[in-house]
């Protein structure tokens, strides 16, 4: 690869590395898709990045991506670019009336005899009762806080493990995993890219030492990880889970949140963190 393909999140390299990892139809998709849907957008070369992006991302695959064939995406700049195509494909699926293509979460093998399901969504805009990706608040907050990080004057190296913990990629989740088994806290689920590493005590309310601690992270599906992020379960000191009396009888149900707890009990210097969460979404001692 020549130094000028390196500056680029590199398309072609994207392509084979998504055949060589299962994913040749999802390759196909996005570039059939923006293709045929991006004449009067600006930056179609980013558009396409960002897809890739986001594939490599929900398949757990971009780190090793980058390592093999972005090495800028490891250096200075290249998370920042990261970033800037993966929202101007947000902009781009919002002006086209909602995501146009919704990708497998399922890890990809190239064992498996086929690629994982991908569907491409309707023409037809989406109803104003799913607000697109960007007026959600949790996104526009997460934007926020990767904008704040670029904008300190700390060093390159520093941002991106910073940037790396915000959105649970990076050490920080390869940390909160191995001290949980390389599994879910509470499941045992090895599914990884189901799997978030989330900050127990939240990201806006941690210095920077707590922001990389993994002490002060849990490794939980997903569902589970949202009821935990929006206070609607806790855990205690030993690891037994708490359920909020705002989630209904029949929502714990459908959870399957039945006097679940952690598989071991949480450290000392966790334990710390998760009494602060319980202090801030109300749950008694």
């Amino acid at each position: 690869m020549s130094q000028t393909d390196k500056k680029k999140f590199p398309i072609t390299e994207a392509r084979y590395f998504a055949t060589s990892n299962g994913l040749e139809k999802e390759s196909l998709q996005i570039g059939s898709v923006v293709k045929n849907r991006s004449k009067g957008h600006r930056a179609p070369f980013k558009i396409l990045r960002g897809y890739f992006i986001d594939l490599f991302l929900q398949n757990d695959l971009l780190d090793q991506f980058k390592e093999q064939y972005w090495p800028r995406g490891k250096e200075k700049g290249g998370d920042t670019e990261c970033r800037s195509c993966l929202k101007i494909k947000s902009e781009f699926d919002k002006e086209m009336g909602g995501a146009l293509l919704s990708f497998s979460s399922r890890k990809p093998s190239t064992k498996r005899i086929g690629p994982p399901p991908i569907e491409e969504a309707l023409v037809t805009p989406v109803s104003t009762e799913s607000p697109p990706v960007e007026d959600d608040p949790v996104k526009r907050t997460l934007i926020e806080d990767i904008d704040e990080i670029e904008h300190r004057d700390i060093g390159a190296t520093t941002k991106s493990v910073l940037s790396n913990a915000r959105i649970g990629q990076g050490p920080f989740r390869a940390d909160v995993f191995s001290r949980w088994g390389n599994c879910c806290a509470v499941t045992g689920s090895t599914t990884h890219c189901a799997i978030k590493a989330s900050h127990i005590l939240p990201w806006r309310d941690s210095t920077d030492e707590e922001r990389l601690d993994p002490h002060n992270g849990l490794p939980l599906i997903a569902s589970l990880d949202s009821l935990f992020d929006t206070g609607l379960i806790s855990f205690d000191s030993s690891g037994q889970m708490l359920v909020s009396p705002k989630l209904a009888e029949s929502e714990r149900k459908i959870f399957g949140l039945n006097k679940q707890a952690l598989l071991k009990r949480p450290s000392e210097q966790m334990a710390k963190y998760l009494a602060g969460h319980r202090q801030k979404h109300g749950f008694g001692e």
